[in-house]
């Protein structure tokens, strides 16, 4: 599991451009545990934590945020970002 882990985890990162923002500092990471507690931890060294959400009008957009963005806004160290993809 951690090595599909991994390799989903490079994938997604790859699809940034590292020089479309040069001054943003990303860091991809795979742990073991529930999503929100790692974001959490995660945010204790952060500026700023991006979680994405489904765009309205996609099948699979829910009408409000799911459980791991809810906990994060309002537990987070850091300002949260909630960026709507496809």
């Amino acid at each position: 599991m951690e090595r599909a882990g991994r390799g989903w985890t490079a994938a997604v990162c790859s699809t940034r451009s590292d020089t479309s923002l040069p001054d943003v500092l990303t860091r991809a990471e795979v742990v073991d545990g529930g999503a929100a507690e790692a974001l959490l931890e995660a945010s204790q060294s952060a500026s700023l934590v991006v979680l994405g959400r489904r765009a309205p009008g996609h099948p699979m957009a829910a009408p409000r945020l799911g459980p791991v963005t809810h906990v994060v806004l309002h537990r987070a160290h850091v300002p949260v970002a909630v960026v709507p993809h496809d």
